[in-house]
């Protein structure tokens, strides 16, 4: 045992005198429980006295736990609850006094590992059986002794210079810890215990960052973590965002250095613990219950205030703030993370914080803004925010004095958000319409969505009447159902079905638009591969900014099993048109692979293969009969889409 830890005669001379002589009693291995209980009796409230060290440390001798537990089980009379009661008494005493001595510095810190051997098996048991434990009313609230035990656990893993000791880090702690969160958030400001319950929790996350990034961490404590908080990643997650909350806005009353460093802790082990970072890797469940909780919007809020001068922060931490944003706003689904960041003032921070950032930081920043055009929910809640911003000019004009590069930047992110604007009008005001073919292939007659019966199944296929399902259905359609219902894939519900038609909206803009460009990528496909079925790739991937890809349909990449893919062109028997969007879903890119509803043409591989087939021959090859050929596939395109709708709603 450690010196500072034994009752010497040095020592006990040290200790005052009207205490000495029942401190002495009580720290005897023999003392009754009256001696002891005479001791503390005697001690006044907030004694920081080092001498009684180790008195007090006696007094939390472990090998009485045994006994108690006995009495607990055996449902004794009211004598032994009295006399259980009466022992927590003398114990809980004891961890106040040993907390009191650590916080006054005044236990050494070469102590630490013999005074945890006494205080964590005490812990352990109070956690263990404190619902059914007969408190007495002075020892407090539970929350209250939660608190205790988190500052102590806190204050046995650093000093007051922040440097880690040799205690080790076990999953039980953990699972202590999410047992004391619940309770230690119910205090409310009003409330006694209320600062002391604060403290705690600040120390709790103060301690779950560093320990997140040591090598201690494992999966094991993390699910210990989740066990004590009620068992569920969401319930961990609602905690960690609800501390976020509950700042914002900021109480005036809060020192914004202390503030800071808390929501700095928080955000930090937010990012860890949500495993998008190699240090530690989490439980999917985890992460997501985090993003569905709110955490992107409080992250986003954080910056907000960051940024707007409240804590007075330095550029790296405003810089490690953003970055943290933007790896939040890099996991799938995307779209979804990107517009609930809209919703709380990325945009109107963006213009803020960019002067402030790397050159990398600040391309980024501005392509999530570009990234979020391609849906209309995202679309909707940028439109929003750039009408919310206040002196947006004058923001303009300081980004170009500040950052001429980044202004740049904005100019052409602004000049892709502006024209997905008029595509937005467009959409909502019913003037682009999204035209559908009767995926019974004999038919294939093509118009809007609304004058079509929906497939039951899948909810993609529509087809003009009862006849024509029926008939697909014996066909081919049976094959593949399927594999475009929603329940196959388990992401479908990520996706709205009003962010869906959209994008389908727009990509159908796309195609009309650049009619000209896809019909020389057909026309040189069907010269080199006149025997290869192509496809068609809208790519959205880089900015939100559309490039198209031709290429052959059984060299696909990612996204459509080789089986599917083989049944699609099979019930098309070489006559679809297939169009497939890839966007930018973050981490999970290979899922975001969506397959259009097929075009039937019937006669426009026969027109292609013939117009191909005079251009390999040689006749009229040159330029000028080349461009001849393109405005015949041009037209080729519009009979496979529904030329009369085609027209109608795109070329006016």
């Amino acid at each position: 045992m450690h010196p500072s830890l034994t009752l010497s005669q040095s020592v006990k001379a040290r200790i005052p005198l009207v205490l000495r002589r029942r401190a002495i009693a009580a720290a005897q291995p023999t003392a009754s429980l009256e001696e002891r209980l005479i001791f503390i009796s005697s001690v006044p409230p907030g004694q920081n006295d080092k001498s009684l060290l180790p008195v007090f440390h006696a007094l939390l001798d472990p090998t009485r736990i045994p006994a108690i537990i006995d009495k607990l089980e055996s449902l004794g009379s009211p004598a032994v609850q009295e006399n259980v009661e009466l022992e927590l008494l003398s114990v809980s005493v004891a961890v106040r006094a040993c907390l009191k001595l650590l916080e006054c510095n005044s236990a050494p810190t070469s102590a630490f590992p013999d005074m945890w051997g006494n205080l964590w098996p005490w812990i352990l048991f109070n956690d263990t059986y404190g619902d059914i434990l007969p408190m007495p009313a002075t020892v407090g609230k539970p929350r209250q002794r939660y608190a205790e035990y988190v500052l102590l656990i806190c204050s046995f893993h650093s000093n007051t210079e922040g440097e880690k000791i040799l205690i080790p880090l076990i999953p039980d702690i953990c699972r202590v810890f999410g047992r004391a969160w619940p309770q230690l958030v119910r205090a409310k400001p009003a409330e006694e215990d209320y600062e002391v319950c604060d403290a705690a929790i600040n120390n709790l996350v103060d301690a779950l960052s560093r320990w997140v990034q040591g090598p201690h961490w494992s999966a094991t404590a993390c699910a210990e973590l989740i066990a004590g908080t009620g068992g569920t990643a969401a319930d961990l997650a609602s905690l960690i965002v609800s501390r976020f909350a509950q700042y914002f806005p900021i109480p005036e009353d809060t020192p914004k250095d202390q503030l800071r460093s808390c929501l700095n802790n928080l955000s930090l082990f937010a990012l860890q613990v949500a495993g998008v970072i190699e240090t530690y890797p989490c439980d999917p469940a985890l992460r997501q219950g985090l993003m569905e909780a709110g955490l992107v919007s409080a992250q986003t809020l954080f910056c907000r205030a960051l940024s707007d001068g409240t804590f007075s922060p330095s550029k790296e931490d405003l810089g490690a703030c953003c970055s943290i944003l933007l790896v939040y706003l890099d996991i799938s689904p995307r779209h979804r993370w990107i517009t609930e960041a809209l919703r709380a003032g990325y945009f109107a921070l963006t213009l803020k914080i960019v002067p402030r950032l790397e050159a990398e930081v600040q391309l980024k920043a501005f392509g999530i803004l570009t990234t979020s055009t391609v849906f209309h929910s995202s679309l909707s809640a940028l439109r929003q925010e750039l009408l919310d911003v206040r002196a947006l000019d004058s923001q303009v004009l300081n980004l170009k004095t500040k950052a001429p590069h980044a202004h740049a930047s904005w100019e052409a992110a602004m000049t892709i958000i502006q024209d997905r604007f008029k595509t937005l009008d467009a959409y909502n005001t019913g003037e682009l319409r999204i035209p559908v073919p009767c995926y019974n292939e004999e038919c294939a007659r093509i118009s809007i969505k609304k004058e079509k019966k929906c497939c039951g199944g899948c909810r993609v296929a529509h087809y003009c009447s009862i006849s024509c399902q029926m008939q697909d259905w014996r066909d081919s359609h049976r094959h593949f159902c399927w594999f475009l219902a929603p329940s196959h894939d388990k992401r479908q519900w990520q996706i709205a079905p009003r962010d869906n038609a959209f994008f389908q909206a727009l990509t159908y803009h796309e195609f009309c638009i650049r009619e000209a460009h896809i019909a020389r990528l057909y026309l040189d496909f069907a010269r080199k591969s006149p025997t290869k079925i192509p496809y068609i790739m809208f790519d959205y991937r880089e900015r939100g900014l559309c490039s198209i890809v031709l290429d052959a349909l059984d060299e696909i990449d990612s996204g459509l099993s080789g089986d599917t893919v083989r049944a699609v062109i099979d019930s098309g028997h070489g006559r679809i048109l297939f169009h497939i969007m890839r966007w930018d879903d973050g981490d999970l890119d290979e899922v975001s692979l969506k397959l259009l509803p097929p075009f039937f043409a019937t006669n426009f591989w026969d027109g292609l293969s013939a117009i191909a087939a005079k251009v390999r021959s040689g006749a009229d090859g040159d330029e000028v009969g080349l461009d001849q050929y393109h405005a015949e596939v041009v037209e080729l395109m519009k009979d496979g889409m529904g030329k009369e709708v085609v027209t109608a709603t795109f070329t006016s």
